[in-house]
């Protein structure tokens, strides 16, 4: 009897480990349960066929995020994460399902870091299924919501990569942050990895110096979808690229056919580093397989090579096709005159014109309402067209406007960028016949400080120094929403940081915005940028242009700036306001905000000092204009 009342006790003791087993690793959480940071096991669902688990991650101490990773990888290799930039408490953070029906992570402190934002939905329930998706549903088992819809870093087979879906590198091995790499489908249908730097925003892959088809891309395809299938093959609209197993490889290898190493065959955990910009490590999973054995297969997207950075570093020219090597603007591409002679109606509608070619407005084949300057000095021309094709390879900003391509054919020399559908602002400012409507005061303070941090860009954020030499209200282009955007590099100078300082070979710019140095034949930094700017503060302010306050009109114009310069700095000094009245823009009726007039003013006076060395820089500008932002 002592034996079977063992063996009973045995079999009592294993099914109770049976069933707590089972609770521990159930595959879905119910509306209204919460699991906390706290509990005895930090896993919370794990897929029926036992390959993925999803629960609390520890990135630090007392850090977690919510993720899901690969039960039977040794390093528990996270495939996505929740709240990768906002780890929570490991004290208290609770993941709730909450009676609304949305899947929120709550930190300690009672914030919500992170929701699936599926409320008065109907959902009832959370699941973890095989594909390792986690989803919400509802009772009638419609997804509602689902993991596979915000990849982070990493794509899972048979996970779809479209339009509205992206993955992020992650910034270094350890670190739950997000890296400084996206991969995404541009406005073109082409997968594209973009570089979002401290001090720089591009296209780091496809090479753009060639056509999509030399890139063995295709753009006719108006789909936007790419999907990693089961025998770790990747297929994508845009004919992309095939990520498959090497012949000869192992079975825990996989092998990226493209050019430059920007996937690279791994083994099981390993996680390569690269050598990346500033000296950071990053590191970008494309995607993963899982072998007949269960074997863990990783692709890594190595988006930035020891070699590669060595190349850019010691000044490879730009004419070298080496692909992934190649900093250049998003979306960026080749045209051939034909496609734009197309696109433009065989140049029908001018839009404007300046010194280097006129600028005509087009429709390309995808409905994308664009802007082609054409060159008309073949060999002025070509000598600003390289210029700007060597800078615009290396800007990216909201407030400059963006470039989408080029074409070089013969004599032909031609830039396509963004059509930005307000116009320029000398358009705005020269209208007193109520054409365009009036610019309130808000307006006109965020195109200042809009204009402000484009040229702080370009002076101190670029790789190399970019100044403009032509900063005029010509230049400045107002979107939809009047933001304001940088426009006509085709006047720019690339100088080197440091001590030596090239002075450009003839003066540029414009008569009224041409600061003092120009003319004294010293060297051009961007306190000449800083002048010209000044001059168009001092336009937005009175609402017209500075060729209206000559006296008599035998006034030379840069005697009508420098008087009234000389009238503010007196102004200003006073201390009383009641002036600004007279001075601002009489069509606002006096509706502004004072305090930002006057210092709009004196930050105008500041850069309009004919002693450069005391005019502020860009920065500077971008933080007072800030002090005062409502």
């Amino acid at each position: 009897m002592r034996g079977v009342s063992i063996f009973t006790t045995s079999i009592s003791f294993l099914l109770a480990l049976t069933i707590a087993l089972a609770e521990d690793q159930r595959s879905s959480l119910a509306r209204g349960s919460s699991i906390s940071t706290q509990d005895d096991t930090t896993t919370i669902l794990v897929s029926p066929n036992g390959h993925f688990s999803c629960g609390f991650y520890k990135v630090a101490t007392n850090a977690f995020t919510f993720s899901i990773w690969f039960s039977r990888s040794s390093e528990k290799t996270v495939a996505w994460t929740a709240n990768r930039d906002a780890p929570v408490n490991g004290k208290g953070s609770k993941l709730t399902f909450r009676k609304d029906g949305s899947l929120a992570l709550v930190d300690y402190n009672g914030t919500v870091v992170w929701s699936t934002n599926t409320t008065a939905t109907g959902a009832s329930r959370a699941e973890l299924d095989d594909s390792g998706n986690l989803v919400v549903m509802d009772p009638a088992g419609h997804r509602l919501w689902k993991s596979f819809d915000s990849p982070t870093d990493t794509l899972l087979p048979l996970q779809p990569m479209t339009r509205d879906t992206k993955l992020v590198s992650a910034s270094a091995r350890g670190l739950p942050y997000s890296g400084l790499y996206t991969f995404f489908f541009d406005s073109n249908n082409i997968l594209s990895i973009i570089y979002n730097g401290p001090k720089t925003s591009s296209i780091y892959w496809p090479n753009p110096y060639e056509r999509s088809w030399e890139n063995g891309r295709t753009t006719y395809n108006s789909s936007q979808y790419g999907i990693l299938n089961q025998e770790g093959m990747f297929l994508a609209s845009d004919k992309l690229l095939h990520i498959g197993r090497e012949k000869e490889a192992s079975s825990s290898q996989l092998l990226a056919s493209k050019p430059s190493h920007i996937c690279k065959v791994t083994e099981k955990d390993a996680y390569p580093s690269s050598q990346m910009f500033e000296g950071s490590n990053s590191k970008f999973k494309f995607g993963y397989f899982l072998s007949s054995a269960l074997t863990l297969l990783v692709v890594e997207v190595i988006l930035v090579t020891v070699g590669c950075w060595a190349t850019y570093k010691w000044g490879r020219r730009p004419e070298i096709r080496d692909e992934g090597c190649t900093i250049i603007s998003s979306q960026f591409r080749r045209f051939s005159y034909k496609e734009l002679e197309k696109a433009t109606g065989f140049f029908q509608e001018e839009l404007g014109s300046g010194g280097s070619g006129a600028v005509y407005k087009g429709i390309l084949d995808d409905n994308r309402k664009v802007a082609v300057k054409k060159l008309n000095d073949v060999i002025h021309g070509e000598q600003e067209f390289r210029s700007e094709l060597s800078i615009i390879g290396r800007v990216y900003h909201m407030n400059l406007v963006r470039i989408w391509g080029f074409c070089a054919e013969k004599t032909h020399k031609l830039l396509v960028s963004e059509f930005v559908e307000n116009g320029s602002l000398d358009r705005v400012l020269s209208n007193h016949q109520s054409v365009f409507p009036v610019l309130p005061w808000s307006q006109r303070y965020n195109i200042a400080l809009g204009v402000a941090k484009g040229l702080a860009y370009l002076h101190h954020e670029c790789l190399e120094w970019i100044v403009h030499c032509d900063v005029k209200p010509e230049n400045i282009l107002l979107d939809k929403d009047f933001e304001p955007k940088i426009a006509d590099f085709g006047l720019v100078k690339l100088l080197n940081r440091g001590p030596s300082t090239n002075i450009l070979s003839r003066v540029h710019g414009t008569r009224g915005y041409i600061a003092p140095e120009w003319a004294l034949n010293l060297p051009i930094t961007g306190k000449a940028d800083v002048y010209s700017y000044g001059v168009v503060l001092l336009e937005l302010v009175k609402g017209n242009r500075v060729s209206r306050w000559v006296v008599d009109g035998e006034e030379e114009v840069e005697l009508a700036v420098k008087r009234t310069v000389d009238i503010l700095k007196e102004k200003l000094a006073s201390g009383d306001q009641s002036w600004l009245l007279d001075f601002v823009d009489c069509r606002l009726n006096g509706e502004f905000n004072y305090s930002q007039a006057a210092l709009v003013l004196n930050t105008a006076v500041s850069c309009l000092d004919e002693d450069r060395r005391k005019r502020p820089s860009m920065n500077s500008v971008v933080e007072i204009l800030l002090s005062l932002m409502e």
